[in-house]
């Protein structure tokens, strides 16, 4: 997707999905 994480998902484990309203210490 090419955002920028300050550390990086297992990719075939985690999927990270959120708001644009609720953004947390990662931007997505």
């Amino acid at each position: 997707q090419g955002e920028s994480r300050p550390f990086e998902f297992g990719t075939s484990t985690t999927t990270v999905t959120a708001p644009t309203s609720q953004q947390g210490p990662f931007k997505f």
